[in-house]
């Protein structure tokens, strides 16, 4: 009979302090607050222009190698050298440094990878982020020459 009395007593002790919270949770909605935690998600006011930016200049500041701080667009193929078996290409900086890469050489801004070298083109491989937010790769082919229009 002891037992029983001590775990209502309890039972109804828990049912109150359960009640006071659901009630102040409700009163919360009838004032017409709305709670919005925002804590693992972007800010849906930044653009995503603005984000990928951002995410460009912080990896100019880790990256050791020059060819990685420049867009691939900016490059200018100036040569291509075939050793035997393996094609060396000259390629200018914007800034007018002049660079030798070979195959599997990282380089533009999008963690970009020399995939093919022939003797008129250069074919680099850059993983860009779409509209939905998936990467893809694309590949951008520099010439040796530009073509006339």
């Amino acid at each position: 009979m002891r037992r029983a009395f001590i775990i209502i007593m309890v039972l109804t002790a828990a049912l109150c302090i359960y009640a006071d919270t659901t009630a102040a949770s409700t009163a919360e909605d009838r004032n017409g607050y709305i709670r919005y935690d925002p804590a693992g998600r972007r800010d849906p006011f930044l653009s995503i222009l603005v984000l990928t930016k951002q995410r460009i200049e912080k990896k100019k500041r880790h990256s050791k190698n020059p060819l990685e701080n420049v867009d691939i667009t900016e490059v200018k193929l100036l040569g291509v050298v075939k050793k035997g078996n393996k094609y060396f290409a000259s390629v200018l900086l914007p800034d007018g440094k002049a660079f030798t890469i070979t195959k599997g050489t990282p380089i533009g801004l999008y963690n970009g990878k020399v995939i093919d070298i022939r003797l008129d083109r250069l074919v680099v491989r850059e993983y860009v982020m779409d509209y939905r937010g998936r990467i893809k790769p694309k590949d951008i082919i520099l010439k040796l020459r530009k073509e006339e229009e």
